[in-house]
């Protein structure tokens, strides 16, 4: 009689960025760590460059043997197996609701508030990791060495608050709070307020509104495991859209087409903000077409069914 096999102890999903082995080498507990995660049967993660990271990583245990072709590590008699698996959204609900007469009309309403101006949207959780001061100030170098769009463009920010209690995160915002003050008390005027400051929590619906309205989407995290607004935004959008993301977030593996920048470089930034705000139309709707067919091809759903699939095939 066959034997049956054994049940799946566990799948995990690494859902943060697996550090290189210059990082990874400096924790004390590292050895523990790789063996406690050694134990899964079935270890997935957002991008093929964390599966690399921590192959990497794992082959310095003693006793490791990997097959880099099957994506498998042993240890101790047992076997894991790697892949990588990006995280996706809800496409058609963010699609659905984003094109739903009531968020249209909302929209609409919005974008009168800021006028013709080009509005470059920037949608963060309130962290350091984010790189929003970075942002701000980027934006700044863009309306110093760009004259020309100044009253024409505004930069959006919205921080959803986090760790509020921190002492750390308590003098983040105090810095971000004084730098958006000093920016606009340099540029504003009767008519143009020009980085938009929103620190607060905000609904669904008022997101996608935001979504909707926006020129240019500005995601630029010094460090992110995947970043899903972006995802979100692409879904929620249309093709007059031009998304710049960070060269760190997970994201990036997959969307070669939005502009990427350094987020620590911050003539990078400001000179994708020019390039977005001149970029031809046609040019726009390619870009922004061959992302929102990843997005729908590679949605939750995807990689819920993908996810699984995978786990039983081990085990078949």
């Amino acid at each position: 009689m066959k034997q049956k096999k054994p049940t799946a102890k566990i799948a995990f999903f690494w859902h943060i960025p697996w550090p290189p082995w210059e990082i990874f080498c400096t924790l004390p507990w590292r050895n523990e760590l790789l063996e406690g995660i050694l134990s899964s049967d079935f270890i997935a993660f957002h991008t093929s460059s964390y599966v690399s990271n921590f192959i990497n990583c794992a082959q310095r245990l003693p006793g490791v043997k990997i097959d880099t072709r099957k994506k498998t590590i042993n240890f101790k008699g047992h076997s894991t197996k790697i892949k990588h698996f990006p995280l996706g959204v809800s496409y058609s609900e963010y699609n659905r609701i984003a094109n739903s007469p009531p968020l249209l009309k909302k929209a609409e309403k919005l974008k009168i508030l800021y006028g013709n101006k080009k509005i470059v949207l920037g949608i963060d959780r309130l962290d350091y990791t984010k790189g929003i001061l970075h942002r701000i100030k980027a934006f700044e170098l863009f309306l110093e060495e760009n004259p020309k769009y100044r009253e024409k463009v505004v930069l959006v920010q919205i921080a959803s608050p986090s760790r509020y209690k921190i002492e750390e995160y308590m003098a983040m915002k105090k810095e971000l709070d004084e730098t958006v003050g000093r920016i606009n008390g340099k540029y504003r005027n009767e008519t143009w307020t020009p980085v938009m400051y929103f620190s607060k929590e905000i609904s669904q619906n008022s997101l996608l509104a935001y979504y909707r309205i926006s020129d240019i989407g500005l995601l630029t995290p010094l460090r992110d495991g995947m970043n899903l607004i972006a995802k979100e935004f692409i879904a929620s959008n249309n093709e007059n859209t031009v998304l710049i993301l960070s060269e760190f977030a997970g994201a990036s593996e997959e969307f070669t087409e939005a502009l990427m920048v350094n987020p620590y470089d911050l003539h990078s930034i400001s000179g994708a903000i020019k390039t977005a705000v001149e970029m031809p139309l046609e040019e726009k709707k390619r870009r922004f077409q061959s992302l929102k067919k990843k997005v729908k091809n590679h949605d939750s759903e995807w990689w819920y069914s993908n996810f699984l699939k995978e786990w039983e095939r081990i085990y078949v």
